[in-house]
Protein backbone atom coordinates (compact mmCIF):
# COMPACT_ATOMS: atom_id res chain seq x y z
CA UNK A 1 0.00 0.00 0.00
CA UNK A 2 1.05 3.61 -0.70
CA UNK A 3 1.02 6.50 1.51
CA UNK A 4 1.06 10.00 0.71
CA UNK A 5 1.26 11.85 3.84
CA UNK A 6 2.06 15.07 2.55
CA UNK A 7 1.00 17.20 -0.33
CA UNK A 8 3.66 16.58 -3.34
CA UNK A 9 5.90 18.57 -5.49
CA UNK A 10 3.08 19.06 -8.25
CA UNK A 11 0.49 21.14 -5.81
CA UNK A 12 -1.55 17.88 -5.88
CA UNK A 13 -3.10 16.86 -2.72
CA UNK A 14 -3.57 12.81 -1.64
CA UNK A 15 -5.31 10.80 -4.18
CA UNK A 16 -8.31 9.13 -2.20
CA UNK A 17 -9.13 5.51 -3.50
CA UNK A 18 -11.82 6.52 -5.86
CA UNK A 19 -10.07 8.90 -7.57
CA UNK A 20 -7.59 6.68 -8.00
CA UNK A 21 -10.11 3.88 -9.45
CA UNK A 22 -10.93 6.44 -11.67
CA UNK A 23 -7.92 7.07 -12.78
CA UNK A 24 -6.38 3.89 -13.40
CA UNK A 25 -9.79 2.99 -15.14
CA UNK A 26 -9.71 5.67 -17.45
CA UNK A 27 -5.74 5.08 -17.75
CA UNK A 28 -6.88 1.40 -18.63
CA UNK A 29 -9.62 2.90 -21.67
CA UNK A 30 -7.31 5.12 -23.11
CA UNK A 31 -4.23 2.92 -23.03
CA UNK A 32 -2.34 6.45 -22.96
CA UNK A 33 -2.98 6.69 -26.40
CA UNK A 34 -5.22 9.92 -27.97
CA UNK A 35 -7.84 8.29 -30.53
CA UNK A 36 -11.12 9.76 -29.67
CA UNK A 37 -12.13 13.26 -28.84
CA UNK A 38 -12.48 11.51 -24.77
CA UNK A 39 -8.95 10.31 -24.95
CA UNK A 40 -7.75 13.83 -25.83
CA UNK A 41 -9.34 15.56 -22.69
CA UNK A 42 -8.54 12.91 -20.53
CA UNK A 43 -4.74 12.67 -21.66
CA UNK A 44 -4.81 16.69 -20.67
CA UNK A 45 -6.51 17.12 -18.04
CA UNK A 46 -4.76 14.05 -15.99
CA UNK A 47 -1.10 15.64 -17.39
CA UNK A 48 -1.83 19.23 -16.34
CA UNK A 49 -3.54 19.93 -13.45
CA UNK A 50 -3.63 23.90 -14.12
CA UNK A 51 -6.21 23.16 -17.08
CA UNK A 52 -10.02 23.13 -15.68
CA UNK A 53 -11.45 22.29 -18.52
CA UNK A 54 -10.86 21.17 -21.83
CA UNK A 55 -13.17 20.06 -25.11
CA UNK A 56 -12.12 18.37 -28.17
CA UNK A 57 -13.11 18.94 -31.42
CA UNK A 58 -12.44 16.28 -34.60
CA UNK A 59 -13.43 16.54 -38.13
CA UNK A 60 -12.23 14.30 -41.10
CA UNK A 61 -11.84 15.36 -44.27
CA UNK A 62 -14.08 13.82 -46.75
CA UNK A 63 -14.56 10.73 -44.36
CA UNK A 64 -10.95 9.61 -44.82
CA UNK A 65 -9.44 8.63 -41.50
CA UNK A 66 -6.49 9.95 -42.95
CA UNK A 67 -6.89 13.31 -43.22
CA UNK A 68 -7.62 13.67 -39.38
CA UNK A 69 -7.74 17.08 -38.30
CA UNK A 70 -8.31 17.91 -33.86
CA UNK A 71 -8.92 21.00 -32.20
CA UNK A 72 -8.53 21.06 -28.13
CA UNK A 73 -10.05 23.92 -26.36
CA UNK A 74 -8.38 24.34 -23.51
CA UNK A 75 -9.58 26.65 -20.56
CA UNK A 76 -7.24 27.10 -17.50
CA UNK A 77 -8.20 26.71 -13.65
CA UNK A 78 -8.47 29.86 -12.52
CA UNK A 79 -9.81 29.13 -8.87
CA UNK A 80 -6.61 30.78 -7.20
CA UNK A 81 -6.44 34.06 -9.43
CA UNK A 82 -7.76 37.42 -7.94
CA UNK A 83 -9.83 39.36 -9.48
CA UNK A 84 -11.08 36.21 -11.49
CA UNK A 85 -10.90 37.14 -15.07
CA UNK A 86 -13.90 37.61 -17.01
CA UNK A 87 -11.79 35.63 -20.67
CA UNK A 88 -9.69 32.59 -19.16
CA UNK A 89 -7.09 31.87 -21.29
CA UNK A 90 -4.49 29.35 -20.63
CA UNK A 91 -0.79 31.34 -21.55
CA UNK A 92 1.19 30.45 -25.11
CA UNK A 93 3.60 28.00 -23.27
CA UNK A 94 1.34 25.75 -21.66
CA UNK A 95 -0.61 25.51 -25.27
CA UNK A 96 2.91 24.64 -26.87
CA UNK A 97 3.90 22.21 -23.95
CA UNK A 98 0.20 20.32 -24.35
CA UNK A 99 0.38 20.07 -28.24
CA UNK A 100 3.95 18.54 -27.60
CA UNK A 101 2.31 16.05 -24.92
CA UNK A 102 -0.46 15.72 -27.27
CA UNK A 103 1.79 14.68 -30.70
CA UNK A 104 3.64 11.78 -28.12
CA UNK A 105 0.15 10.54 -27.99
CA UNK A 106 -1.72 10.52 -31.32
CA UNK A 107 -1.10 9.31 -34.63
CA UNK A 108 1.65 11.25 -36.81
CA UNK A 109 -0.71 11.73 -39.71
CA UNK A 110 -3.10 13.98 -37.52
CA UNK A 111 -3.16 17.59 -37.87
CA UNK A 112 -3.73 19.38 -34.33
CA UNK A 113 -4.30 22.62 -33.19
CA UNK A 114 -4.50 23.51 -28.95
CA UNK A 115 -5.60 27.14 -28.52
CA UNK A 116 -8.24 28.95 -26.49
CA UNK A 117 -11.57 29.45 -26.99
CA UNK A 118 -12.98 32.01 -28.43
CA UNK A 119 -14.84 34.60 -26.14
CA UNK A 120 -17.64 36.23 -28.06
CA UNK A 121 -18.43 40.44 -26.71
CA UNK A 122 -21.78 40.84 -26.37
CA UNK A 123 -23.31 44.20 -26.96
CA UNK A 124 -27.18 45.09 -25.74
CA UNK A 125 -29.09 47.48 -26.98
CA UNK A 126 -32.44 48.02 -25.38
CA UNK A 127 -34.64 50.40 -24.30
CA UNK A 128 -35.26 50.12 -19.91
CA UNK A 129 -37.96 52.16 -18.46
CA UNK A 130 -36.96 52.09 -14.36
CA UNK A 131 -39.39 51.99 -11.61
CA UNK A 132 -39.00 54.44 -8.39
CA UNK A 133 -37.22 57.63 -8.81
CA UNK A 134 -36.47 59.16 -11.61
CA UNK A 135 -33.31 61.10 -10.65
CA UNK A 136 -31.86 57.54 -9.78
CA UNK A 137 -31.39 56.06 -13.61
CA UNK A 138 -27.82 56.72 -13.85
CA UNK A 139 -27.85 54.07 -10.67
CA UNK A 140 -29.82 52.04 -12.46
CA UNK A 141 -28.34 51.55 -15.40
CA UNK A 142 -24.77 51.35 -13.60
CA UNK A 143 -26.27 48.35 -11.60
CA UNK A 144 -28.07 46.60 -14.66
CA UNK A 145 -24.63 46.53 -16.68
CA UNK A 146 -23.01 45.10 -13.38
CA UNK A 147 -25.82 42.40 -13.18
CA UNK A 148 -25.89 41.97 -17.17
CA UNK A 149 -21.93 41.22 -16.72
CA UNK A 150 -22.85 38.85 -13.99
CA UNK A 151 -25.28 36.93 -16.14
CA UNK A 152 -23.28 36.53 -19.10
CA UNK A 153 -20.10 35.47 -17.31
CA UNK A 154 -21.51 34.12 -13.81
CA UNK A 155 -17.20 32.58 -13.36
CA UNK A 156 -15.65 35.68 -13.13
CA UNK A 157 -17.89 36.73 -9.88
CA UNK A 158 -18.23 33.14 -8.37
CA UNK A 159 -15.57 30.59 -8.54
CA UNK A 160 -17.85 27.19 -7.98
CA UNK A 161 -19.29 28.19 -11.33
CA UNK A 162 -18.55 25.94 -14.05
CA UNK A 163 -17.42 27.33 -17.57
CA UNK A 164 -19.43 25.91 -20.65
CA UNK A 165 -18.67 25.75 -23.70
CA UNK A 166 -20.27 26.10 -26.83
CA UNK A 167 -22.80 28.38 -24.76
CA UNK A 168 -25.39 29.81 -26.90
CA UNK A 169 -28.12 32.54 -25.17
CA UNK A 170 -31.52 33.07 -26.24
CA UNK A 171 -32.52 36.78 -26.69
CA UNK A 172 -35.66 36.05 -24.88
CA UNK A 173 -33.76 34.77 -21.52
CA UNK A 174 -31.91 38.17 -21.74
CA UNK A 175 -34.80 39.97 -21.73
CA UNK A 176 -36.92 37.86 -19.24
CA UNK A 177 -33.42 38.48 -16.88
CA UNK A 178 -33.38 42.36 -17.11
CA UNK A 179 -37.81 41.90 -16.63
CA UNK A 180 -37.05 40.49 -13.22
CA UNK A 181 -35.13 43.34 -11.87
CA UNK A 182 -36.66 44.55 -8.67
CA UNK A 183 -35.59 48.12 -10.59
CA UNK A 184 -36.98 47.70 -14.03
CA UNK A 185 -40.45 48.96 -14.71
CA UNK A 186 -40.10 47.16 -18.46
Amino acid sequence: IVKQPATSFGGKPEEDDEKFITRVSERLRHKHRAITAWDYERLVLEEFPEIYKVKCITATENKNPADANVTVVVIPDVSNTTPLPKEPKAPLYLLEKIKAFLRKQTSAFVRMEVKNPKYIRIICNMRVVFSGESNREGKYINKLNEELKQFFAPWAYDQTVDIPLGRYIEESLVINFIAQREYVHY
